[in-house]
């Protein structure tokens, strides 16, 4: 249906081109108008080539995206800014090409993951210990549909241990980097030169010097201010770093999607981390925002590896580099029996299984569902999942930051507050420092900890990775986790939040605009 659109788009756009500069050239008479305010200001052929862009950059658009409200979205950003009209066919042909280009990686991904034989551990090879299992049961659609969509592998020999905060996880990190014997591989979107910089570099320095194979993939927007003498102390010391997307300040505007927002670590294909922590002091107190309330988890087990496959592939396209994946993908068992499963998405993925996963978890909830994010800019699928579930009579909360660390972002998310009240959603403002915990939890057998916001970026233009828990004990932590958050955090009552100030009101109505660009 798409095809046939773009099809007609193409025809009406050229066929205003053509028809101005018919009326241009004096071809047709009276076209006037519209187009007679600005041959005085630009000429002929100038004023032919601004509109021919914008026509060329709404193409553009139309083909870039799904969503509609996206599409008209920068529309409206091409009329009301005419600047944006000017850039707008560099920036989303960029884009495009690059975002088609990710979209072929995920077939590499995966024929490389075949050929490593990660894909003959799948679903269907474990049904006998699933059907044992009545907490796999409850959520078995999204086990299903994970297996389909990602590939995602559901492992049950796991040992996870909840990481609250800064301190606590980059001490694991730590101690984890200390004793690995063989490699270290680390991803993350943000690694700051500043004191937990150092400690962590100082640790990979060691290693690497003990003879460690030591890889590090860094977001090239995120990790920006990381400095060449931070990377060239890491390399010297034969530690490998690859960038994900460099960026050139000179073309920023052009490099601010599709990027890497994974954080992933793992020492020996043993023990591996995931979640909201980037590397960084403000991962523990922010200077501007205060205490940083975050989460991450550590996973020893068969899961740890489907965090290993997802590195490599990573790697080998970021670096180019040919590496021999089955020497890193050891299984390491552990006694402890807690069901995972590693779910990658983004563009380098076919299906926006992050996405998928939301609506699934939410869609099936009996009891409740409760969910920390700090960007909440939902789709319409994820907003109306929430507001169907709250009007079933699920008790459905939502904490997000009272403070952002970005203005308009803040604003985007205080619109959606007001249908989700109306619905019956209880929202939570954190008030003890900013709230980063990225997590889920519902009916206390599906749990969800990992890189992805509640937000259209997250969904659709970052490459993201969550572990989709299926088990009581670590349910439960996070519940407990989220209950103590609560006490740290004011209700937003619906009477209250109806008299808010027009001011306010009219930075939400702006935001909520731009939200589809956020």
């Amino acid at each position: 249906m798409k095809d046939i659109a773009v099809i007609i788009l193409a025809l009406v756009m050229f066929g205003l081109i053509g028809y101005f500069a018919a009326a241009q050239f004096g071809y047709i008479e009276g076209a006037g108008g519209i187009y007679h305010h600005f041959q005085d200001s630009f000429g002929k052929w100038i004023n032919l080539l601004v509109f021919a862009i914008v026509m060329i950059t709404i193409g553009f658009i139309f083909f870039k995206y799904d969503n509609v409200s996206t599409i008209l979205a920068w529309i409206f950003m091409l009329i009301t800014f005419p600047i944006v009209g000017l850039i707008g066919n560099l920036y989303l042909s960029r884009e495009y090409w690059l975002g088609r280009k990710l979209s072929q990686k995920s077939n590499s991904d995966l024929d490389r993951l075949t050929r490593m034989g990660v894909m003959e551990n799948d679903y269907s090879a474990k049904k006998g210990a699933i059907a044992k299992e009545e907490v796999i049961h409850e959520k078995i659609n999204i086990v299903r549909m994970l297996s389909n969509n990602c590939k995602a592998l559901l492992t049950n020999h796991n040992r996870l241990t909840l990481l609250n905060n800064g301190k606590t996880t980059y001490d694991a990190l730590l101690k984890a980097i200390k004793e690995a014997k063989e490699h270290i591989h680390l991803e993350y979107y943000i690694i700051e030169n500043d004191n937990i910089g150092n400690k962590i570099k100082d640790a990979l320095i060691q290693k690497a010097n003990e003879g460690l194979e030591v890889r590090v993939i860094y977001d090239g927007l995120g990790s920006s201010g990381i400095g060449r003498k931070f990377k060239r102390q890491l390399k010297k010391a034969g530690v490998k770093m690859t960038t994900f997307r460099s960026v050139s300040w000179l073309i920023f505007a052009t490099k601010i999607n599709f990027r890497n927002h994974r954080k992933i670590a793992v020492m020996d294909g043993k023990i591996a981390f995931v979640g909201g922590i980037n590397i960084g002091d403000n991962y523990i107190e922010d200077p501007k925002l205060g205490f940083w309330r975050d989460t991450h988890l550590q996973i020893e087990g068969e899961a740890a590896q489907s965090l290993q496959a997802i590195f490599l592939n990573d790697w080998c396209h970021a670096s180019k580099e040919d590496i021999d994946p089955k020497k890193y993908l050891k299984v390491h068992p552990v006694e402890d029996k807690q069901w995972v499963q590693i779910a990658a998405s983004g563009p380098d993925s076919e299906w926006s299984s992050t996405l998928h996963a939301f609506f699934a978890a939410i869609s099936t909830a009996k009891n409740y569902v409760y969910i920390a994010t700090p960007y909440f800019i939902p789709t319409e699928s994820i907003l109306t999942a929430l507001s169907v579930s709250a009007l079933s009579g699920v008790d459905v909360r939502i904490i997000l930051p009272k403070e952002s660390d970005s203005s308009v972002v803040k604003w985007g998310t205080r619109y959606y507050v007001a249908p989700l009240l109306e619905a019956g959603v209880r929202v939570y403002y954190y008030t003890k420092g900013f709230i980063h915990s990225k997590v889920m939890m519902i009916d206390d057998v599906f749990g969800s900890v990992g890189t992805a916001n509640m937000d259209i970026r997250s969904f659709d233009q970052n490459l993201e990775v969550n572990a989709l828990l299926y088990d009581k004990t670590i349910v439960a932590e996070l519940k407990k986790s989220f209950e103590e958050d609560l006490q740290d955090s004011e209700e937003v009552l619906l009477e209250v939040h109806a008299n808010r100030s027009y001011m306010h009101k009219i930075k939400e109505r702006c935001a909520s605009m731009l939200s589809p660009l956020l």
